[in-house]
This record gives structure tokens, sequence and C-alpha cells, in this order.
């Protein structure tokens, strides 16, 4: 399930299109959903379900509550990292997590960005 409105919207009203209604409800329905959609993609981020699965290089984001947690200095001292993310779970505590994303971007949207930072 989705937490993006927009998204989430399209969602409904699409499976309202799978009804039998009748031609007056698609008429009124459609074109919500496509300035819905046009909405979404001049916002740059789409869902990550639509994301390229070739090895095609991409942006993505998350909308979960993340945190980072360092490690002690005395794991870090014994070849452990200086950390990790965790995330937010349902009860308000932390998890340690492999982030999973929910959006993503063309990776050539931000290309003078990279550079600009100094890099490729």
């Amino acid at each position: 399930m989705t937490t993006d409105p927009i998204q989430a919207a399209i969602d409904a009203l699409e499976k309202c299109r799978n009804y039998q209604i009748g031609d007056e409800i698609d008429r009124i329905v459609c074109p919500v959903i496509e300035q819905l959609r046009a909405h979404q993609s001049a916002q740059g981020w789409q869902p990550i379900e639509t994301a390229p699965k070739d090895g095609t290089p991409f942006y993505a984001r998350f909308k979960t509550p993340f945190r980072w947690w360092p490690y002690k200095k005395d794991a870090q001292r014994q070849g452990y990292p200086e950390g990790r993310w965790q995330e937010m779970n349902e009860y308000g505590g932390w998890k340690n997590t492999d982030i999973v994303p929910e959006e993503w971007m063309p990776h050539e949207k931000h290309a003078s960005t990279i550079k600009a930072a100094g890099g490729e």
C-alpha cells in the first residue's frame, strides 16, 4: 500500500474505471487520472514499481523515518563500521534495515547537480 496520496488516488480511480458503470464515469474519471499522472511525472518521482529493471542507474527515495545509529568506538576499532541505518518500526522503535526504496527518478535528471558537487 502506498503512502503517496497522489498514487493512492490514481489507484482508487483505476479501480473505479474497471466497474461497468458506463461512459459517464469514464468521462469524469479518465481525465482526473491523467491529470494526477501528469502532476506526479512533473515532480520527477515515480512509483518504484515502474523503475527500470535492466541495470539502468536511477535515484531512489524513501518515505519512512530513518536514523543513523553510530556504533560504539570499541566496536569500530574491532572492524565494525561506524554505524548503520535504522528504520522506525510500527511500534515507534527502531530496527536495522536493508532499505527498500519507494520512488525513483531517472539518473540524468540531476546530472548537473552531481557534477557541481564534484561527482561523476
